[in-house]
């Protein structure tokens, strides 16, 4: 694996405090992920490019952070609706041992029981269980103490209430780990930016593009931190990661006079817009006071001159809006470009990886790691009237194409394409698409003429 004085080779003085910043075991297993690759394949040259152009693009964010690629404040919100009912059935499907107990207990609102909020039927039945007070008692003493659940299952249920009330931390990030690790966490979301999800919808290249470009960083609010295991399997474990509880996705303009604030995953809308508000303006107030400029900030909806954010290159997906981009007042507007650069193949081959979703839809991703053979061109067919899918299709050919051979029928006589196919020729999906000649519709054509006049012929004989 890359070692830091290998990493911190031939760099400027000013990158270095950045780079040694990075756990580049950790960074490495993202990409053996991302990218679908075994860990110990993953050369050490391609972590090298990935860091060293991280540390680069990333160098104006650092120091706009205060030097730093972590920026932390105090982060509190009070959750808008304390209804668990789906946390309580999920985790029930989960363990489908304990589901009658989640289905007893799916109206409470803290980890603390109230026993007026069980539901009828099986409160007298719980009461004769237990052989001490239950009100008060903690779900979670209760499922260890008396149900004998998992370790893991008790701190799933914990987890169900850690958003209730949040005191927390509230980060702006550029952290190379941080990134790629956008939607990985213990609790129970997950989004199309995870890694290693075998997923023909998946956008984790988005990671990547943000990891490089000159635009972006991530914003999140965590409580916790340790461990955190990566992959659809759990292939790799991460040593020290924030659980990230939500997170937003912010791009700059080159000289931070504009912002675009994506919208907060998941759901955006149990913290409330003033919080929402809260956190947006918390990045404003940073980039103002590093600006030494007035913090006070305008929709550019608001502003004459309309700016926009550009996908430079087809990753992530489209979830830039122009009514989410805010201008610093004093300062003129600026465009934002997204995803500028061009990130080279995880498997080392040198190949530039192009978007999987590019703005004109003509990438396919098979979902097996992003890496450039799990990338193909999709072929627009005017007979589809879409992008055409059939695996015998190429750019070249369209032999065994269900649409060519419907629109191409074959005659009967010389399997050549027939050159006047009758009004009422239809095969149905899975026919053979081959016109049966008879006089009715044949006697015009030159090739039906010619075996007629064969069979005429040998019947005088």
């Amino acid at each position: 694996m890359l070692s830091m004085s290998e990493l911190l080779e031939g760099m400027e003085e000013k990158y270095i405090p950045m780079l040694q910043t990075v756990n580049i075991a950790d960074f490495t297993k993202c990409i053996a992920t991302f990218s679908g690759i075994r860990l110990d394949d993953i050369k050490d040259r391609v972590i090298k490019n990935y860091l060293q152009t991280w540390a680069k693009n990333k160098y104006e964010i650092y120091k706009m952070l205060g030097n730093k690629t972590q920026f932390d404040q105090y982060a509190s919100f009070r959750k808008r609706d304390d209804n668990h009912n789906e946390d309580f059935l999920a985790l029930g499907k989960e363990y489908p041992a304990y589901y009658l107990w989640f289905e007893a207990f799916r109206n409470q609102t803290s980890n603390k029981i109230s026993m007026n909020l069980v539901r009828g039927d099986y409160r007298w039945s719980i009461s004769d269980f237990v052989d001490y007070e239950l009100n008060g008692t903690t779900l979670t003493r209760f499922f260890k103490n008396k149900l004998n659940a998992p370790d893991e299952l008790v701190t799933k249920i914990g987890r169900i209430f850690e958003y209730d009330k949040i005191d927390g931390t509230l980060t702006f990030s550029i952290d190379p780990v941080d990134i790629m690790t956008a939607s990985e966490n213990p609790y129970n979301w997950s989004s199309c930016y995870a890694l290693g999800v075998n997923e023909t919808e998946n956008h984790a290249d988005g990671c990547m593009g943000a990891l490089l470009d000159h635009a972006q960083l991530i914003s999140y609010v965590w409580k916790n931190e340790g461990k955190l295991t990566i992959g659809e399997d759990g292939d790799y474990e991460l040593k020290n990661v924030r659980y990230k509880m939500m997170r937003a996705w912010v791009a700059f303009s080159p000289h931070f006079t504009t912002l675009h604030f994506n919208e907060i995953y998941p759901n955006k809308d149990i913290c409330g817009e003033d919080f929402v508000a809260t956190w947006r303006q918390a990045i404003e107030s940073k980039i103002a006071n590093y600006l030494g400029k007035e913090d006070l900030w305008v929709k550019t909806s608001e502003l004459e001159t309309r700016v926009y954010v550009e996908r430079v290159n087809g990753y992530g997906y489209t979830e830039f809006r122009k009514d989410r981009m805010y201008n610093l007042k004093s300062e003129e507007p600026e465009d934002i470009n997204v995803f500028d650069v061009q990130y080279f193949c995880p498997c080392g081959c040198g190949t530039e990886m192009p978007g999987a979703y590019p703005s004109n839809g003509d990438m396919y991703y098979n979902g097996y790691g992003f890496v450039h053979d799990n990338l193909e061109e999709r072929i627009y067919c005017e007979y589809c009237d879409d992008y055409c899918e059939n695996e015998s299709c190429d750019r070249y050919s369209c032999e065994g194409c269900e649409y060519w051979n419907r629109n191409h029928p074959v005659c009967d006589l010389d399997c050549e394409e027939c050159e006047d196919v009758p009004d009422d020729y239809y095969s149905g999906w899975g026919g053979d698409y081959v016109v049966s000649s008879n006089e009715d519709h044949c006697a015009g054509c030159a090739r039906w003429q010619e075996c007629h006049m064969k069979d005429e012929d040998e019947d005088e004989d």
